[in-house]
């Protein structure tokens, strides 16, 4: 048997007061029970029964507690017999204002009425915390985009009540050192001013759950699906401008990845999440294996990475995903699993090489100009050992992403896929190449 009540706010529901507890309602009780009714609904709890058979039943289990013999009363207050009462509290005022149920001096009653405060102001915590994270409500949350949860931290969609309902997002931090180390990095970012870095517009501490947020500015997901090779160049720059900055304070972001890249709302593109990010010292190495899977430089793997090179062969397999299209017959589709290792990017810069070389020697049909450069630069970034591999600085000053617009003529990726099926198709496989057999006796 229930008691349902309507309300308007957050939903509580808990064991009533046992039956036995509840006090005898003699004629001389009225008025005070009218008085309690009152206080409870300016408590903003309202006790309106919206099943009239459960608030019959109700009363006529309290009368029988009241009035029949001390057997029949514990039979009636046994626990199968015991109403849930399921309250809206509408206000932050306290629950123990409201008077309507009173208290007896048995500890079963007293544990149950705690148990529901306690509940009841969690619940108005919780509300609060969905609504008005930040005191004074600066942010209000979107109720339209889902909160996202990962292992150390959260994402949430809010407004910036205060910047004309600006579109945010609020990132809360689990772990105290986590938020401070994050927020120690944020702010240098903000000090340098790193161009395509995301920035910081906030953060502050909710006075409800204690947890560190941080306020970032709302961006668009990055669709890197069916890009145009310019648009590929023009990224590749924007993200080595980034990197290039970031490694001139000697800031490593330890983590990119292609969701950790998105767009502004002039479409340039944004590094995000730099919470595994280090400022690199000789004398220390990067933690072994820090990064996204498929992602990680080989010496990241070996314990021996104290530099930022890390990074550009990270951005190489971002940037080899990119160019699958334009590359065929290199095996970039295997890039982005995360079962990628050196050997792989390995394998996969041995093909590229050899298609160029058999290029050049005639054996086949040569690749546009910029589709070349792209894949010698792909070759750089993909070097194994860290102190040959190219800089973010020299990547800012390739060929590929230095190329005119007119350099990329026919080569947007729906012009490119229909060459690649004319090819196909007309031409049938590729020239057979020159093999060397060797046998032995």
């Amino acid at each position: 048997m229930s008691r349902s009540c309507s309300f308007d706010s957050v939903l509580v529901a808990l064991p009533a007061e046992p039956l036995s507890h509840v006090r005898s309602h003699s004629q001389s009780s009225l008025p005070s029970r009218r008085t309690d009714r009152r206080c409870c609904s300016s408590a903003g709890i309202s006790l309106k029964s919206e099943r009239a058979s459960s608030t019959s039943s109700l009363k006529k289990a309290r009368t029988c507690s009241s009035n029949a013999s001390p057997t029949t009363a514990r039979k009636h207050a046994s626990l199968s017999t015991i109403p849930t009462v399921m309250l809206r509290v509408e206000s932050s005022r306290s629950f123990e204002s409201c008077t309507a149920f009173r208290r007896s001096e048995s500890p079963a009653a007293v544990a149950t009425w705690q148990a529901l405060s306690r509940a009841i102001q969690l619940e108005l915590k919780i509300q609060q915390e969905g609504q008005k994270p930040k005191a004074g409500s600066r942010y209000t949350v979107n109720s339209s985009f889902e909160k996202v949860n990962t292992e150390l931290s959260s994402i949430e969609h809010a407004y910036d009540t205060q910047d004309g309902n600006k579109p945010v997002v609020l990132k809360r931090l689990n772990s105290p050192e986590t938020a401070e180390h994050e927020l120690a990095i944020l702010r240098k970012i903000n000090e340098a001013n790193l161009p395509h870095v995301l920035r910081l517009r906030d953060t502050f501490e909710d006075p409800v759950t204690g947890e560190r947020v941080l306020v970032f500015p709302e961006l668009k997901r990055f669709d890197c699906n069916k890009l145009d090779l310019v648009k590929v160049a023009k990224y590749v720059k924007q993200l080595a401008t980034g990197l290039q900055a970031a490694h001139a304070i000697g800031l490593a972001h330890l983590d990119l990845s292609i969701s950790n890249l998105m767009l502004d709302e002039n479409d340039d593109l944004v590094i995000i999440d730099w919470g595994l990010a280090r400022f690199c010292d000789p004398a220390h190495v990067h933690p072994i294996g820090r990064g996204t899977p498929g992602y990680i430089a080989p010496e990241m793997y070996a314990g021996t990475a104290t530099s930022t090179a890390p990074d550009i062969y990270s951005a190489g397999v971002i940037m080899g995903q990119w160019l699958e299209p334009y590359l065929t017959d290199c095996s970039l589709s295997y890039l982005g699993s995360k079962l990628v290792r050196s050997s792989t990017t390995s394998f996969i810069t041995r093909k590229i090489q050899d298609h160029l070389d058999t290029q050049r020697i005639g054996y086949e049909d040569p690749w546009c100009p910029v589709v070349t450069y792209a894949a010698e630069l792909l070759i750089k970034m993909f070097e194994v050992e860290p102190s040959r591999r190219i800089t973010a600085a020299e990547i800012v000053q390739d060929p590929f992403v230095l190329a005119e617009d007119g350099e990329f003529e026919g080569t947007d990726f729906q012009s490119n896929a229909a060459a690649l099926l004319r090819q196909s198709v007309c031409c049938g496989s590729p020239r057979d190449k020159p093999r060397i057999v060797m046998r032995y006796r």
